[in-house]
């Protein structure tokens, strides 16, 4: 694969990261962001697989960072061929999803501004010049909670995710006839820092629930990410690709 200048959200761990280092050992200048400091070391250390790696952090709630990192990364880029939007964020209680009675509309707020708007803010910072050079990928991480009922997810996780899918979808459809591709990935349970914060009861109902018998890594998660953003997609828009382990068979 050529290589191409990519940005991605939510890289200094879990799937985020597990895409960079892959992307880094493809050749791939790389442009990474993330709330975390971690990220500077981060792209440092992927910087020497000998391609190019710059790094900024950024509140992924807050517009003004968003556009300040998307701003930063065409400059250093000099242009953005590939994005990818990993951010995400979970609300929980005790393990496990908030109930109804007890859910903070600031609380939910947040949680859209991260899991949805932000990736929207992205994809309008960055999309039209892709669309102004006819080519792009972009790909956003959903979740298999914007597909179906997951018990450990909240009210407001479904929502943001089945949102994200549709938001998505649209962009996809728009885009299509400037050589750019839209595709979510939803990923089943993967093992990240982000499922560490379930209910153990409840991570071992869900893993008893799925076919193949175990979580996904997060590397697995990332190659299903590589190959939307490669030549061999070039013909998959406005697709949402389920890696589930077959909890979920569309």
């Amino acid at each position: 694969m050529k290589p191409h200048t990519a940005l991605i959200t939510g890289a200094a761990s879990g799937i985020g990261l597990a895409l960079a280092q892959r992307m880094a050992q493809a050749g791939h200048p790389l442009y990474l962001t993330d709330r975390s400091e971690e990220i500077f070391k981060v792209a440092d250390a992927l910087s020497a697989h000998g391609t190019q790696v710059w790094a900024g952090t950024a509140d992924l709630a807050i517009e003004a960072d968003l556009k300040r990192v998307a701003r930063d990364a065409l400059d250093k880029l000099q242009g953005c061929a590939i994005l990818v939007n990993c951010a995400g964020m979970t609300l929980k209680v005790n393990g496990g999803p908030i109930p109804l009675e007890d859910l903070d509309i600031d609380a939910w707020e947040r949680l859209h501004r991260v899991n949805l708007v932000a990736p929207m803010v992205m994809c309008r910072e960055i999309v039209p010049q892709m669309a102004k050079a006819g080519y792009g990928r972009v790909v956003n991480v959903a979740s298999r909670a914007g597909r179906m009922h997951v018990p450990p997810a909240g009210l407001e996780y479904h929502a943001s995710k089945a949102g994200l899918i549709g938001a998505s979808r649209a962009l996809a459809g728009i885009y299509a006839k400037h050589g750019v591709t839209v595709n979510c990935v939803a990923p089943g349970r993967v093992d990240t820092p982000m499922c560490a914060a379930t209910n153990a009861d409840l991570l071992a109902q869900a893993k008893a629930a799925i076919p193949a018998g175990r979580f996904a890594s997060a590397d697995e998660i990332a190659a299903s990410i590589e190959f939307l953003v490669s030549p061999g997609a070039s013909y998959i828009t406005g697709s949402c690709l389920d890696v589930t382990g077959g909890v979920y068979m569309n």
